[in-house]
């Protein structure tokens, strides 16, 4: 059975759903609105510790359609005091006309969760130790959205688009 290390926000309760749908090993770190910035050194060194000892095999960048930060940017409520609540802020303004042009409010909150997925994968892959360790170890980086409503998970590569069965 493959280790699996999920990023998940602490307050989306998706560990019941992830452990529930995938039935698999996995290990979880939380990191507000499913975001962490891969900046600090010394964080980064024991993510590495925790990849190569826990032997991950797949490391899973989550986000869930009911995240208060997600709800808040696509209602252009932009008052938030959190960093991440500045990113959604940012993803909703780079994505604003694909958003408007979506016809239901699920799939713009799917369109905002990829936008975000995408962008913690790419300070992911911007850290040398984690990516090296990535590349060297064979890990594989995948994003999940969560649909609580439904209990369904949508797993995806990074450059595949999203569909939920």
């Amino acid at each position: 059975m493959k280790n699996n290390l999920f990023l998940i926000c602490p307050f989306s309760n998706s560990e019941q759903i992830i452990k529930k749908e995938l039935n698999q090993n996995a290990f979880f770190m939380t990191g507000m609105g499913g975001f962490l910035s891969f900046d600090d050194l010394n964080f980064c060194v024991e993510l590495n510790r925790i990849l190569i000892n826990n032997q991950i095999d797949q490391f899973f960048l989550v986000q869930n359609t009911s995240c208060r930060f997600l709800k808040e940017a696509l209602e252009e409520d932009f008052e938030g005091e959190y960093p991440v609540q500045k990113i959604y802020q940012n993803l909703y303004i780079d994505n604003f006309y694909e958003l408007k042009t979506l016809k239901s409010d699920f799939d713009r909150k799917v369109l905002l969760a990829q936008a975000m997925i995408k962008t913690v994968a790419e300070n992911l892959f911007e850290n040398p130790i984690l990516s090296q360790s990535i590349s060297n170890y064979g890990i594989t980086v995948k994003g999940s959205i969560i649909d609580p409503g439904e209990s369904k998970i949508s797993t995806f590569k990074l450059n595949e688009s999203i569909k939920f069965v």
